[in-house]
């Protein structure tokens, strides 16, 4: 008696594609799936923000580094001595069974 065994192929894939009416067209370097069942997870496309333009990425880039430079001159941590200590109370940590 014989008996056959299928191996599966498990990977994960990710690609951009536009669904066509609802049609999801695979890569060909996917052809081989083209008969297979599928679990697709679809992550939808953030639109115009997602592909602004070089000037307006470059601004926003420079309104973060002036927010960062501003955080470090700040130095809102400054007055903690004890960081492990500061952020135990901040978790409201207990302590563990059987650990000191």
């Amino acid at each position: 008696m014989s008996t056959a065994h299928h191996v599966a192929r498990h990977y994960t894939a990710e690609f951009e594609v536009t669904a066509e009416n609802g049609i999801i067209r695979l890569p060909a370097e996917y052809a081989d799936l083209a008969n297979a069942r599928l679990r697709v997870l679809v992550w939808p496309d953030a639109g115009p923000a997602a592909a602004a333009p070089a000037d307006q990425r470059a601004a926003r880039r420079a309104e973060l580094l002036a927010a960062f430079d501003e955080l470090a001159r700040l130095n809102p941590y400054r007055a903690i001595d004890e960081a492990t200590a500061w952020q135990r109370d901040q978790r409201h940590d207990r302590p563990l069974p059987g650990r000191p």
